[in-house]
């Protein structure tokens, strides 16, 4: 080809035909420059195919991501449910002690079962922060979309499970060392801090406690018994809160996979 032309140059200048050799060479000089944009708009296209394979790549992890945020909030609404249900049973022995019931051994039970610790949500923000640290978010068109990936991830899923009952849980923990006596209860005092920071589950039993004889509480002063039940009610309130805000992160994170699916079209159906 480039012999090719090169031939039609030279026949023209032995000719002599200068006007029609400028007019070749300016068509010669269009055609190579309308073969680089041709280059340059496939190089292009190829590189934003590319792009927008992995922007698909990474908003399909960060479906992922939601959908275990939303296991992740389910399970911590249905524990924590449980942990307030059973501090309603603890509140109801505690009434009854200060009605001078003996209660000593459903007091000791509830308060080990229900009153150890409460479940704290952790969400995955990993696939929302690769695209941050990658500075990949930049390259989504969608900017409503984009707004809508920073107000969960700054917003909602980071401020939100930010509020745990945790002021609460300190205050019902040291009402209940007032009046509580752990004397020939060692196995479950040694064990109540670690139950506490390792892993908390409400499935933990203390049932044989019950069946302990001489179970009495240390001067049931009605005070401070009331001070713990007080306690306990406001630590229901403050997870009553916290369960109110999860179920917000997981409507949220729902709103949010529908949103990414229906920009890219994703045909998954949310389990």
């Amino acid at each position: 080809m480039i012999k090719f032309f090169r031939k039609i140059r030279k026949n023209l200048l032995r000719k002599n035909k200068f006007s029609k050799y400028l007019l070749y060479a300016i068509g010669e000089i269009i055609l190579v420059v309308i073969g680089i944009l041709i280059a340059l708009q496939i190089n292009n296209w190829n590189e934003n195919r590319k792009g927008r394979i992995q922007e698909l790549s990474s908003m399909k992890e960060v479906v992922e991501n939601l959908k275990y945020d939303m296991v992740r909030c389910d399970n911590n609404i249905n524990k924590n449910a449980t942990v307030i249900k059973g501090l309603d049973s603890l509140r109801t022995s505690i009434s009854n002690a200060i009605d001078g019931n003996d209660q000593a051994t459903d007091i000791y039970y509830y308060a080990l079962k229900y009153g150890i610790d409460y479940n704290k949500a952790v969400l995955n923000r990993a696939a929302y922060e690769e695209l941050i640290n990658s500075g990949s978010i930049k390259a989504i068109d969608n900017r409503t979309l984009v707004q809508q990936l920073s107000d969960y991830y700054q917003r909602i899923a980071f401020t939100v499970p930010e509020f745990r009952p945790k002021t609460g849980y300190e205050n019902m923990q040291t009402s209940r060392k007032k009046f509580i006596s752990f004397k020939g209860l060692e196995p479950f005092l040694q064990s109540f801090d670690t139950i506490n920071k390792v892993s908390f589950s409400v499935d933990y039993d203390f049932k044989d406690i019950q069946q302990m004889e001489h179970l009495k509480l240390l001067q049931p002063h009605e005070l401070a018994l009331t001070d713990y039940y007080n306690d306990i009610a406001q630590f229901q309130i403050d997870l009553k809160t916290y369960i109110f805000y999860m179920s917000w992160v997981k409507e949220a994170a729902n709103d949010l996979i529908l949103d990414i699916k229906k920009e890219y079209q994703l045909t998954d159906t949310i389990e």
